[in-house]
């Protein structure tokens, strides 16, 4: 019955739209024929890239109409944008009905797609990194990551013998908490006791082994810790960088029970949120306080994989009122980090602004809270600006949500929290613990200082920069710590050149074989306007990368011919790129980064 209802349904809807088209004027109608009433970003896209249609502006795609990517599955449908992705090389049809938003017309609109797999032989986004390279890393994990395996998921299965769990990290070369994380945390006597009975598994973000990992593990974001069970089942992640002491609390959590999954835990919310009869009744035997903790572990879960449309969703089911902070914070964190565009986007920018609006009217004031203290930061930042500049007249503009005469009071606050933070459980961190956390705290009260338009900022800054000197030290590669040196380089206050200068160069020393020193280089260098030396350091950022940092390092090349005025050198660096990508239909940041190298080509 069902399947002779659907076809019927769907011409309803177009016999629909056929009378709205009609019952409009004739001079709309004949607008909207002749018009092309929606954009699509690429029609020529790798296998697995995202194709992004968005109506113009003052239409809406009509949801109760087919909007069908042909060969492809819709990734998203919403009024304002669909998303397409292709897992196969081929031709495509896609099929969007698009409305105004004054309801007097609506059309069918046709987006044929050439779908193109890579051209080059041996993708380069897929080969390895070179042998130097290798032999370079190799020696630092044998001093950093000891206790880890490189294994793919059927591997990891196969190798377990009696372990409780497998806890996998998965973490890159470049990345700065990445390498706190290592040099601080995971080499250390305590974490080795505390993960002694667990399989360790490490994956680096930017091999070939992420692809294998990418359909359990499903964070963007580097470092993440995965607790799973013997099964392989997800229990809980912990995303960003952390001590021992903190990483104890989530890791004790996290196995309280290994055969309680996150899927488990998803499920159960999903069965509250539709109110059913089984749900009710095995609810009726548990405290409120161990329902609520599964809001909790969910919500704990979706913040550290920065993608919140699953919990938003979830919690406006179960009760909007109730988690009304939750949800604006999700939101604020899906928004953030789902979007490069949010100036281009009216739509987009007005819920933002209520989103932060929500936000700052629910402060927790505590150390989790940073997109409470981000918020005020951003809103406050243009105290530290003389008065008649660009920032000074920002801050008098209605559109501020935070009242000028306010940011001093709110100041003083984060400032409080700040030292709370700093002396909290002092006597049970480690000594790299707490010189971090004084680092922290001076490089708070040196933002703070700016936005009041102190002349002490530069103290405080100064007094961050020699707490993470102190702190390499304590690292086991002493003197080469490229964690302690890299987080110095953000004491550093804005202009100093050639300071970041001699930093980035004796990195480039000590790691002659890792791209990520020779990339910041050949910025620094553009930032200065020295296109010929920075394009000599690209190269050598382009010879040693890979993965995603090889995408950022084209795109930097790209960026630099640009600012020389070498428009068809630029556009052929990016489609030589482009032709080299093999995109695995998971990976989030390649994803991203395919769609900023498309983005800079139009403009070539």
């Amino acid at each position: 019955m069902r399947n002779k209802i659907l076809p019927i349904a769907i011409l309803l809807v177009l016999v629909l739209q056929v009378e709205l088209l009609s019952a409009a004027s004739p001079e709309a109608n004949k607008e909207a024929v002749k018009q092309t009433l929606v954009t699509v970003d690429v029609t020529s896209p790798l296998v697995n890239e995202h194709v992004e249609l968005k109506p113009i502006e003052n239409h809406h795609f009509n949801l109760e109409a087919p909007q069908d990517c042909g060969r492809a599955g819709n990734i998203e449908t919403t009024a304002r944008k669909v998303v397409c992705q292709y897992r196969q090389a081929g031709d495509s049809k896609v099929t969007v009905s698009v409305c105004d938003n004054d309801k007097n017309y609506c059309k069918q609109e046709y987006v044929d797609v050439s779908v193109q797999k890579a051209k080059a032989q041996g993708a380069r986004l897929l080969m390895p990194v070179t042998d130097k390279t290798l032999k370079m890393q190799k020696e630092q994990k044998s001093l950093l990551l000891s206790g880890f395996k490189v294994l793919a998921p059927a591997e990891a299965k196969a190798v377990l013998k009696g372990e409780k769990g497998v806890l996998v990290l998965v973490s890159t070369e470049w990345c700065p908490p990445c390498n706190m994380l290592k040099e601080f945390m995971t080499s250390q006597d305590g974490f080795k006791e505390l993960t002694k009975d667990y399989l360790l598994v490490y994956v680096d973000g930017d091999s070939n082994m992420a692809n294998q990992w990418r359909d359990l593990l499903d964070s963007p974001v580097y470092p993440t810790f995965y607790a799973m069970n013997s099964d392989l089942e997800i229990l809980d992640l912990k995303s960003s960088y952390m001590f021992l002491s903190d990483f104890k609390k989530w890791f004790e959590l996290a196995y309280e029970d290994p055969s309680d999954s996150i899927s488990d835990v998803k499920e159960r919310l999903l069965a509250r949120a539709k109110k059913t009869f089984s749900r009710s009744v095995l609810d009726a035997f548990l405290s409120e306080e161990e329902i609520e903790r599964d809001v909790e572990r969910y919500s704990r879960y979706n913040y550290g994989r920065f993608i919140q449309d699953d919990l938003v969703r979830m919690l406006i089911d179960l009760d909007p009122e109730k988690y009304k902070g939750r949800i604006a914070r999700a939101t604020y964190q899906n928004i953030s980090y789902g979007t490069k565009t949010l100036a281009d986007d009216s739509d987009l920018k007005a819920q933002m602004t209520k989103v932060k609006k929500s936000i700052l009217a629910t402060p927790r004031w505590d150390e989790t809270d940073w997109v409470y203290n981000s918020l005020v930061e951003a809103e406050c930042s243009a105290a530290a600006v003389p008065p008649g500049g660009e920032a000074e007249e920002k801050q008098d503009s209605p559109d501020r949500l935070i009242a000028k005469e306010d940011c001093n009071q709110l100041a003083e606050k984060m400032a409080a929290r700040s030292k709370d933070i700093k002396d909290k459980d002092w006597s049970k961190k480690s000594e790299a613990e707490q010189l971090y956390s004084q680092a922290l705290y001076a490089w708070n009260l040196g933002d703070l200082a700016k936005m009041r338009g102190a002349e002490n900022a530069s103290e405080y800054f100064k007094t961050c920069r020699d707490r993470f000197t102190e702190m390499a030290k304590l690292s086991p590669l002493k003197d080469k710590s490229r964690a302690s040196r890299i987080y110095t380089s953000y004491c550093l206050e804005p202009g100093s050149t050639t300071e970041s200068m001699q930093l980035v160069e004796s990195l480039i020393e000590d790691f002659p074989f890792d791209s990520t020193f020779y990339y910041k280089k050949a910025s620094l260098l553009k930032g200065s306007k020295k296109f010929k030396a920075a394009l000599k350091f690209n190269s050598q950022a382009l010879k040693y990368s890979y993965g995603d940092s090889w995408l950022d390092a084209s795109l930097q090349r790209a960026k630099i011919l640009k600012a020389m005025n070498k428009t068809s050198e630029a556009k052929k660096v990016i489609e030589d790129c482009l032709s080299e990508v093999v995109l695995s239909s998971e990976n989030r940041r390649a994803l991203r980064r395919v769609k900023l190298l498309r983005s800079e080509l139009k403009t070539l």
